[in-house]
């Protein structure tokens, strides 16, 4: 059964368009990664809490820079619920 994918003895046998092709993106892919690890984007902080419902259920509550969300079924839902104002 043979590899579908072309191997680099295989990318000899292409026209030199593909060729200067798959350069290209090579390059693209090793320039994108330097300037990530230059310049990385910094991740806004995560908090979760467990907050108690009205009944004995444990919901969480997280926190991502300015947003927020919940696991309960209102917030399920409506995209809002009473636990979110604390």
């Amino acid at each position: 059964m043979k590899n579908s994918s072309p191997g680099i003895s295989e990318l000899e046998s292409v026209s030199p368009y593909i060729k200067h092709l798959h350069d290209w993106a090579n390059q693209r892919v090793q320039s994108d990664l330097l300037a990530r690890r230059r310049n990385p984007i910094p991740l806004p902080p995560i908090k979760t809490y467990k907050i108690q419902g009205s009944g004995n259920n444990i919901y969480t509550l997280t926190i991502r820079g300015s947003q927020k969300s919940c696991s309960c079924p209102g917030y399920q839902f409506r995209r809002q619920c009473k636990h979110l104002n604390i």
